[in-house]
């Protein structure tokens, strides 16, 4: 649902099946945003958006459980509970592509 969501808005998407095939997603494309849910394994969601911003690329996490979702308000990187709706995820991807880069 949201890989055409995306696809409509007019963004190319890659969708990985695990963290391995995500991280050989981000070495070899180009890669504007990271999409990450964080349940993807213990940690594994949070550890492949570091390393997406370690190669400079900026992530938006994704969480429906409430305890990580209180972790993830009181980090730096931006992030979407869920449920929410289409066009509120689509505004936070503008809002992240459109951020001046450090």
């Amino acid at each position: 649902m949201l890989r055409g969501a995306l696809e409509h808005c007019g963004y190319r998407v890659f969708v990985a099946a695990g963290d391995g095939e995500a991280r050989s997603i981000l070495l070899k494309e180009d890669i504007n945003l990271l999409v990450v849910d964080v349940a993807l394994g213990s940690e594994a969601g949070i550890a492949l958006a570091d390393r997406a911003e370690g190669l400079g690329i900026p992530s938006l996490l994704i969480s429906g459980d409430v305890e990580r979702m209180k972790a993830l308000a009181a980090a730096p990187r931006p992030f979407i509970a869920k449920p929410f709706r289409l066009a509120e995820f689509a505004d936070r991807i503008s809002e992240i592509l459109a951020a001046p880069k450090d």
